[in-house]
């Protein structure tokens, strides 16, 4: 019981630390420069992977 108390501690920490560096981003760094579309079948499938990795990771830590 502990140890889950701690991990939903450092998740909340780490969540917040999260919302601390989106905050200091810029719409240029959301305008598309990633070029998607020109990625390899590899890449985009990289991308998309660690992209539900954090999804998941993250949405389990917060409510909203």
């Amino acid at each position: 019981m502990a140890e889950k108390l701690k991990d939903k501690k450092s998740n909340t920490k780490i969540a917040d630390q999260f919302d601390i560096q989106l905050n200091n981003l810029s719409k240029s760094d959301f305008d598309g420069h990633t070029e998607f579309r020109n990625l390899s079948y590899e890449e985009r499938l990289m991308w998309l992977s660690r992209a539900v990795q954090f999804s998941n990771k993250y949405s389990k830590s917060r409510k909203i």
